[in-house]
C-alpha cells in the first residue's frame, strides 16, 4: 500500500504526504530487517549503519537503494527505488 501512496502523492506534488508516507515505508522496512535477523529494533538512530553491523540478512543492494531513494525522494523517480527496495526483501523472505 505505501508505494500507491507514495505515488500518489508525487503525482500531486504533495511533499508533506511524501515525507511522511516514505518515512512510513522506511519503519516498516527496518522493523522488517531487525526482525528477519532476530535482532531487537534499536529505536530511530543510525538503524542503517546498526543493520550494516548486526544484520546478516540484508538486500543485496541495502544501502545502493536507500541512497537513491533519498536522492529522489521527492521525484517520481523515488518509484523506482521503492519497487526495487520492496522486490529485493521478498528475495530475502
Amino acid at each position: 500500500a505505501y508505494k500507491i501512496q507514495i505515488e500518489k502523492a508525487i503525482k500531486r506534488k504533495d511533499f508533506v504526504s511524501v515525507n511522511h508516507r516514505v518515512t512510513e515505508f522506511l519503519a516498516s522496512y527496518f522493523d522488517l530487517l531487525f526482525a528477519l535477523n532476530e535482532k531487537t529494533h534499536p529505536g530511530e538512530k543510525r538503524l542503517i549503519t546498526l543493520c550494516r553491523q548486526n544484520c546478516t540478512i540484508l538486500p543485496k543492494n541495502f544501502e545502493k537503494n536507500l541512497k537513491e531513494l533519498f536522492a529522489h525522494m521527492f521525484e517520481i523517480q523515488v518509484m523506482h527505488s521503492i519497487y526495487e527496495i520492496i522486490e529485493e526483501v521478498k528475495q530475502i523472505l
